[in-house]
Order: structure tokens, then sequence, then C-alpha cells
């Protein structure tokens, strides 16, 4: 049985999706199955964020019966996902198809949520078993957590924990204030770190692009914890980060070819 993990927010702009995507390639590095799926029907951005524009099929697709879900899956920097569609229009979500998939998978599903408190939102959280919830180090960030974290308990939903991304700005809420007003809640900390938004700029994961830079090791280390796997602090990072990139090849940020049937993924339907 698959285990899903919804990646929650209470508004949006947190990094909800920079930290879906780092996760998932952080547990497949701790040799887990993963796959990202994209829970934002209305305004998709996974397959925007990784540089992938075409797609095969989607989760609108799959989740109307005019796909199977291995049909719908795309590979990028490492890391299995499913788009959702970016010209769908509709606002009606059909669950139960996507949850009996779910249920017969092996491995980790990370589900990244559309942000906010909607109906949209909240209707993905019947297949979630884990919530992860991503904020910043400010007052209204926090105030939607909070919101937010009353919702989920309030249906009995398992919590993770919170993850507060960008510590290091000057308007920060501290981790301590997070703490008190999340009790018995696990709080991880992503630094700010520069390498993060040149990710993006690269269509790629920061733990892609740089695997020892200070966030990307903070997502390793939340990976191992949610695993419950032994974590290693790695050894002069900054060093095994400079040398890791001349190793590393340019990323591509062409369209990727859509495979032919042979491979399992022929689909002539437009997202």
């Amino acid at each position: 049985m698959g285990e899903v993990i919804g990646i929650m927010s209470g508004k949006g702009g947190v990094g909800k999706t920079t930290t879906a995507l780092n996760l998932a390639l952080a547990i497949q590095h701790f040799g887990d199955d993963v796959i990202v799926v994209d829970g934002d029907i209305k305004n998709p951005n996974i397959g925007l964020y990784l540089g992938i524009y075409r797609y095969p099929a989607t989760i609108n697709d799959v989740m109307r019966g005019g796909a199977e879900f291995n049909n719908a899956i795309i590979k990028k920097a490492g890391i299995s996902i499913i788009p959702a569609s970016l010209s769908s229009t509709s606002s009606s979500i059909g669950l139960t198809k996507l949850k009996n998939i779910f249920n017969d998978m092996d491995g980790h599903v990370i589900l990244d949520f559309a942000p906010g408190l909607g109906r949209e939102a909240l209707s993905f959280l019947d297949i979630c078993d884990k919530s992860l919830i991503v904020t910043n180090p400010n007052i209204p960030s926090v105030a939607s957590t909070l919101r937010l974290i009353n919702i989920l308990e309030r249906q009995n939903k398992n919590i993770l924990g919170v993850v507060i991304n960008r510590i290091g700005k000057s308007y920060e809420i501290t981790r301590e204030d997070i703490e008190t007003v999340c009790p018995g809640k696990t709080v991880w900390e992503i630094p700010e770190d520069e390498n993060v938004r040149k990710s993006a700029m690269m269509k790629t994961p920061v733990l892609d692009y740089k695997p020892y830079s200070r966030a990307s090791v903070r997502f390793s280390e939340m990976a191992a914890n949610i695993l419950g796997k032994e974590f290693k602090e790695p050894s002069f990072p900054r060093i095994r980060d400079f040398f890791s990139s001349f190793r590393r090849p340019v990323a591509d940020n062409k369209l990727p070819e859509l495979k032919d049937e042979e491979d399992g993924r022929g689909n002539d339907q437009n997202p």
C-alpha cells in the first residue's frame, strides 16, 4: 500500500512545490520508491517548475478515466512526476479512482496540494495518510499555518510536522515561536539559500543542482527523519558541492520528448 504524504500550506508562495520535489528526491536517495503528483488542479506548476510544458497525459486524465496512471508518469531530474493539466477549466475532482490507485501502490506518493484552505485543497485530504505543512518565518504565513493545523486536527489528520522555508530573513519569526504556537509538532528548518533560486532557473530541484548546499542537506535530513532512517551530516559540504558541480552535466531545459508506445507512454492526448 502506498503512503500518501500531502504537502500543504496555508497560503501561496511559501515554497510548497520546492519542498515537495526536493523531499521526493531525498526520499529516493535513501532507496525508497516515490512519485510526485500535482494536486493543484486549477493552477498546476510542477511541470513548469521542471521545464516540462508538454505531457503525454495528466492527473486530470487519470481521474476521469481517460488515461492509465503509469502512462501519465514523466521522469525529470531523477524524479517520477505526474503533472496536472495547464488547460483544465474543470473544478470537479473525482478522487475515488485515484485513491484506489494509491492503495495498490508501493512506496511513497508526494501529493503537492493547492495552496490555501479552499475546497479543492481540502478535498484531497481523504486520500492522504499524512500531511506536511510548509510555511515562511513571517506572521501572515504562520497565522495561515495555525488555521490549517486547526482544520487538520479537527478532522483527526496525521500531521508529520511543519517546514519553515527561508530561515535567515530579517523579518523572521523564530523556530521557538513556531514551536510555542504549534506544540507537539516536529519543526524542520530550510535555510535561505541562493542555490534554491539558481536551481529554479535551471529547472531542477536544488538537491539535484547542488546536493551539498545548505538547503539540500536540510531536505535530506528531513527525509531521513520522516523515513526513520539515520542521517549523517556531510563533512566539508561546501568543498564537496564545489567539486560536484564539475561532475554534474549542464541542465537540459529543452522540451522532453514524448515516448512512443513501446515505452508504455504513448498517448496523443493534449494537456
